[in-house]
């Protein structure tokens, strides 16, 4: 089954999304410390991957980076998605939360509060916010243009939402 990533947003057939529940909450992890989603680390293969979620969860994609096509693997938890890129773990979807109860959907200035002072950072396709967590180890996440003012220097608002997650 192919499934596409575009502009953030994920579109599959074939794969239900549910609401998260209390019991998912160690399932939906993102865990910051281990650079992991649900477990999910940029290093596992997509046999390990087959092995830990059901082969019909893990599905091997596509995706445009800057023209070129870029192999990515999307993988469900309980019928929530993330994406295993070559170089990091993402997610948009705000079922999956930090310990510190943080994801897609929250504000820019709660993860501030939890990770510290953010910096503007670079991405292809849209706004990125970086986070130093410990002394090499960092965190990015993407904002929308809400998040910047006209001179692009980053707004710390209520309007500033995290849209996705990416260790």
């Amino acid at each position: 089954m192919a499934a596409t990533r575009d502009s953030g947003l994920f579109r599959e057939r074939g794969i239900a999304v549910r609401a998260a529940s209390p019991t998912d909450a160690g399932r939906l992890l993102i865990d910051v410390e281990a650079k992991s989603i649900a477990s999910v680390r940029v290093n596992d293969s997509v046999s390990q991957l087959r092995k830990r979620f059901g082969a019909a969860n893990v599905t091997k994609a596509t995706e445009d980076l800057e023209g070129d096509p870029s192999p990515i693997v999307v993988v469900a938890v309980d019928g929530h998605k993330l994406v295993k890129h070559w170089n990091h773990v993402s997610t948009d979807d705000p079922a999956f939360k930090t310990k510190e109860g943080l994801g897609p959907g929250s504000t820019l200035a709660a993860f501030e509060q939890a990770f510290g002072p953010a910096s503007r950072g670079e991405g292809e396709g849209g706004w990125y916010v970086n986070f130093r967590i410990g002394k090499s180890e960092e965190l990015q996440v993407r904002v929308g243009d809400a998040c910047f003012d006209e001179q692009l220097r980053l707004k710390r608002d209520s309007k500033c939402i995290v849209k996705e997650i990416l260790l």
